[in-house]
């Protein structure tokens, strides 16, 4: 990435660079709708796509489609620049995925300072805000907010830092499923080779001492891997924790393998989005 782009992502407003689209609802822009703006993505484009969306709410469905690469979208801030939708299963009679407010399928995509919400809330049941099938994918600075299945991480490596992400049902969803309800637990496999590790987190007294839940009896627990390393607070605590024997308690040595470094290969590509990262582990 361009040292001009470094600075636009590390900085608090556009760092002195020229975003390439502005968009502005209110027409004080070159273009009206984040839709515009992509579909003025010059073929052929070597480099980043800027575009600047200015504070307001957007009421349209994104796709940053697969030959749009290397996007990055900034706004005035996440509680100002906002992407909204709400679509939904129940009322929609559509798939989770068609649900999605913004849907990233394009590889190097970077978001900064934007909200992206889905409001259907609990009567549309599944209702996703964002859903990123993306490699070397970041979010800077970013809310992410819906009731049921909020974010989907479909595929590839993604960052997120300084983000908020809200719901109540599975609010993230696909790759770490996790319900956050009356009884609040760290994660359950809702299909088989479940995959989810919490570590060096602050986990307060909400999470339950068992820690983890079935899905729904017992056919899933022999193929999923969950594992907790170096958490800290009244939930952290693991004697009472479920004693399933895919549930895995870490060596220092075998939490490395799921370092931002290591896990999303990202010594290199999250560096150059000048997102902060700590790519290893703090202790």
């Amino acid at each position: 990435m361009p040292a001009a782009d470094r600075k636009l992502l590390a900085s608090r407003g556009n760092g002195g660079a020229r975003p390439n689209a502005v968009v502005a609802h209110d027409g004080s822009g070159k273009f009206k709708t984040i839709n515009a703006a992509l579909a003025a993505y010059p073929k052929g484009l070597r480099g980043r796509y800027v575009i600047y969306v200015k504070a307001g709410i957007y009421r349209e469905y994104v796709t940053v489609t697969k030959d749009k690469p290397n996007v990055f979208i900034y706004g005035d801030g996440a509680r100002r620049t906002i992407v909204t939708g709400n679509k939904n299963f129940a009322k929609d009679g559509i798939g989770t995925w068609k649900t999605a407010t913004f849907i990233v399928e394009a590889d190097g995509f970077i978001a900064k300072n934007m909200g992206f919400s889905n409001t259907a809330g609990p009567d549309g049941h599944q209702a996703v805000a964002i859903r990123v099938n993306s490699d070397m994918s970041a979010f800077y600075n970013c809310r992410l907010d819906g009731y049921q299945d909020t974010l989907c991480y479909q595929a590839g490596r993604q960052f997120y830092r300084n983000c908020v992400l809200s719901g109540t049902v599975d609010f993230l969803f696909k790759l770490v499923p996790v319900r956050f309800n009356i009884k609040t637990y760290l994660g359950r496999p809702w299909k088989a080779f479940s995959r989810t590790v919490v570590m060096e987190t602050q986990l307060a007294d909400f999470i339950q001492p068992d820690g983890w839940a079935p899905w729904s009896g017992n056919q899933f627990l022999d193929t999923l891997y969950y594992a907790e390393y170096a958490n800290t607070g009244p939930g952290a605590a693991t004697k009472r924790r479920v004693r399933w024997k895919t549930l895995h308690f870490l060596r220092r040595n075998e939490a490395l393998q799921f370092t931002a470094g290591t896990f999303l290969r990202g010594g290199q590509w999250i560096r150059n989005t000048g997102v902060p990262a700590l790519l290893g582990l703090r202790r």
